[in-house]
């Protein structure tokens, strides 16, 4: 499928039953049209792709080659990213994903219960970010607060840059539900920066 005809051959091909291969590369494909992958399929982008302030959705999976931008809605279909995650919008993320280059947080973000969100390059928090579920990264950059509601850990294998006024917290009380986290430091990387680090309910594991 040709990045110029998203909204009609891609829709078609789905509909047909058939898995989707976007041949974008190099380019950016912008979504005009809520997107639905059928369970057992896949759409594949070559290139960049930006939602667009519409969504994706359904039961299969999403692979972008390049850079992917999340501008409305929630991640709710495992997703891998050969480029850069750029969440854009208040966005919860509900299904496994796999990034293999930076994860920007522009906006509001939750990592649900259960959900794996991985990075092998850095996690840029410039957003609040709560965490249910486990997140790692090669390195985090905390601009703004990170919130860890999970034992299923923030695993951080470099370094972890807090910059005021954000403050990293592990567990927390919300109305009458008291969470216990965890900060897991995996590999020979520090703890650095002007923040706060604040252990209320959980552990904090130092690399030796």
């Amino acid at each position: 499928v040709q990045a110029g005809r998203l909204d009609h051959r891609l829709v078609q091909a789905l509909q047909a039953g058939k898995n989707v291969m976007v041949m974008n590369n190099g380019l950016t494909a912008s979504l005009n049209f809520n997107l639905v992958i059928p369970a057992g399929l896949t759409v594949q982008f070559q290139g960049n792709l930006n939602t667009n302030g519409y969504t994706v959705t359904g039961a299969g999976n999403l692979r972008v080659y390049g850079d992917y931008t999340v501008s409305n809605g929630n991640i709710t279909v495992p997703t891998q990213v050969g480029g850069a995650l750029t969440i854009s919008a208040p966005t919860t993320i509900i299904k496994d994903t796999h990034v293999a280059g930076n994860i920007n947080v522009n906006a509001a973000t939750t990592v649900s219960n259960g959900v794996h969100v991985c990075s092998n390059g850095t996690l840029y928090v410039n957003s609040t970010l709560d965490i249910y579920g486990h997140v790692q990264a090669a390195n985090v950059q905390a601009n703004a607060n990170i919130n860890i509601y999970s034992n299923n850990t923030l695993l951080v294998f470099g370094n972890l840059e807090i910059n005021a006024p954000a403050a990293v917290t592990v567990g927390g009380v919300i109305g009458s539900t008291t969470y216990t986290g965890a900060l897991t430091m995996g590999g020979a990387g520090t703890i650095k920066g002007n923040g706060s680090l604040v252990v209320n309910y959980g552990t904090l594991t130092l690399s030796t």
